[in-house]
């Protein structure tokens, strides 16, 4: 039976929280990149199923080419989220572990990181933050060899995942254009507002007006409005936190309003899942502002 994802833009306001870390490695994030050189190549990248290596777990990148959908494995990245910090495994230099990326860095400091098969020294000009989605996120930026880079917690390099930084290195310039987590847009550098969709998922006989979630934000209830075609129906109702951890699950009665009482949690960003089985998912962001 087909699996229908149904992804709700809601458009609201919430109160800046304090900077956390991002991971970068989490389920549901997409890159999708213009690699410049000779011609233009449009890139798509995900994470995939994680991998054993040397006694280390790491997880793999999936590159897929639109000139050639075959999707193929480029790099193997793990993350310590205590250090902030992101490994990349490189199987042909001897199999060695390399920095990939320091979240931690401070304005000023020089720190050695491997992309493109070499190890560089970069220098960090400034580590600021950047409002995304109403989220403080660290925005780091940097000069290589001349070449300006920047980070953004959670998302990575601003040329993909793999490609931390660039150096000095010709006929190769990649940007991500798009960037999405839980298949919604986050990060949009396209230029033209109809490059980037701000949703992922597919979508059949039912509508963004079949279900509907409010008030967002919310403090103390989530009201669920149903289409009385589903009325009656099971559902199950779950909240994610930003690294993917489940912190509320219940079972629901569709119905023309129905009411979830919310847990006491920290306010921020969460993840509201409706699903029926495997026959309909719906996700979206939920902001909890519990004054």
């Amino acid at each position: 039976m087909k699996t229908l994802l149904i992804i709700l833009p809601i458009v609201f306001s919430c109160a800046a929280f304090s900077q956390d870390y991002f991971p970068l490695i989490a389920d549901g994030k997409i890159w999708k990149v213009e690699l410049y050189g000779w011609g233009m190549q449009h890139l798509t990248y995900s994470l995939g199923e994680p991998v054993v290596l040397n006694g280390q777990t790491y997880t793999r990148v999936i590159s897929v080419n639109e000139d050639n959908p075959e999707p193929y494995e480029v790099c193997y990245i793990r993350e310590d989220a205590e250090e902030m910090k992101v490994y990349i495994f490189d199987s042909g230099t001897g199999m060695n572990e390399y920095l990939l990326y320091d979240f931690g860095v401070i304005p000023g400091q020089t720190v050695s990181i491997y992309s493109l098969g070499f190890v560089r020294d970069i220098t960090i000009s400034s580590v600021g933050t950047i409002l995304i989605n109403g989220e403080p996120r660290v925005d780091i930026q940097f000069t290589d060899m001349g070449t300006e880079g920047r980070w953004i917690g959670g998302m990575g390099s601003i040329y993909g995942v793999p490609d931390s930084t660039l150096g000095s290195v010709v006929d190769y310039y990649p940007v991500v254009t798009c960037y999405y987590e839980d298949n919604l847009l986050t990060w949009d550098y396209s230029g033209d507002k109809s490059t980037c969709d701000t949703e992922l998922g597919i979508r059949d006989d039912i509508e963004n007006t079949d279900v509907q979630i409010s008030p967002n934000p919310a403090s103390d209830n989530v009201v669920i409005s149903f289409s009385p075609r589903f009325s009656g129906q099971k559902f199950s109702a779950t909240i994610l936190d930003r690294a993917g951890n489940q912190i509320f699950s219940s079972f629901i009665i569709a119905d023309y309003r129905t009411n979830i009482r919310l847990p006491d949690i920290a306010n921020g960003l969460y993840l509201l899942k409706i699903s029926r089985g495997n026959e309909f998912s719906l996700s979206t962001r939920l902001c909890i502002d519990q004054k």
